[in-house]
């Protein structure tokens, strides 16, 4: 499963970085870019305080979550690492600077939805084994 970001993605990301694009997703973007890797807990609370508000003053997000998956299916931003706050885990996330670098971690969510999917499948009966072997044969995966 070979990702490439198209020409509209990419011209995306630069107006991010560059500052053209004011959304949730830049906010939370500019905000691991700038601070380094930073737990969902704590860009829970600085999503709430500055998130983009739309004209009828409710947000278009009513949490950082999707924000934070979106984010990381276009591969701009990675898990790395977890962090324990009282009895809670809360994952670390940091940005992912350059083009190709956003390719390779974009392909890497895919490959693993791909692999659950596949799994999930198999543990529910709906695929047999030589069925699982015979898409995994048809997936040609580029990580450069």
């Amino acid at each position: 499963m070979n990702q490439k970001l198209t020409p509209k993605l990419i011209t995306y990301v630069k107006a991010i970085e560059s500052g053209l694009i004011a959304s949730n997703n830049a906010l939370i973007y500019k905000k691991l870019k700038d601070q380094g890797a930073t737990s969902s807990y704590h860009l829970e609370d600085f999503y709430e305080k500055n998130r983009i508000v739309k004209a009828n003053g409710k947000s278009s997000l009513s949490s950082v979550s999707p924000t934070l998956r979106n984010l990381e299916l276009l591969g701009m931003i990675r898990k790395c690492g977890q962090t324990r706050i009282m009895k809670t885990l809360y994952s670390n996330y940091e940005a992912v600077e350059g083009i190709p670098q956003m390719v390779i971690e974009a392909n890497k969510i895919k490959i693993e939805q791909r692999n659950a999917w596949l799994e999930n499948g198999l543990k529910h009966g709906w695929l047999t084994g030589e069925q699982v072997l015979e898409l995994q044969a048809q997936e040609i995966v580029y990580y450069t």
